[in-house]
């Protein structure tokens, strides 16, 4: 190794779900519930094209299995996002009523906790189930 030039030692981190076939990033997560979804990708497929994005085909964010992970424009990944439906914020919120904690609605609904909680205090959705 050249002076100067620092090697970053690869280490899993992952535990696989066999009912999904989702890589469970067990590292740190990133505010946003990510993993290290971009280091899996650069790993097993290569740099990640320019002006393109990640998207989890899986939809579970902590998962870093390259097979789940797509390079797409920005756009494309939010028209993908927006799937979410006003019927799925009312059962996302009546669920939680009836005691459902955010963390199983965020692995039920495959979406951010934070954005659970969002939902939940209508910082998101707010004229959703009025």
């Amino acid at each position: 190794m050249a002076k100067g030039i620092y090697e970053r030692k690869w280490r899993v981190q992952h535990l696989v779900d066999n009912d999904t076939g989702c890589w469970n990033y067990c590292g740190k997560i990133q505010s946003n519930g990510y993993g290290n979804h971009r280091g899996y990708y650069k790993k097993y497929k290569g740099q990640i094209p320019t002006g393109l994005t990640l998207d989890h085909l899986c939809k579970n964010k902590r998962c870093v299995n390259p097979k789940h992970l797509e390079a797409v424009s920005a756009a494309e990944n939010r028209q993908r996002a927006a799937k979410i439906t006003r019927d799925t914020v009312d059962e996302i919120r009546l669920q939680y009523e009836q005691g459902i904690k955010q963390i199983v609605l965020s692995q039920q609904f495959g979406l951010n906790q934070g954005y659970i909680s969002r939902i939940i205090n209508k910082k998101r959705w707010a004229y959703a189930n009025n």
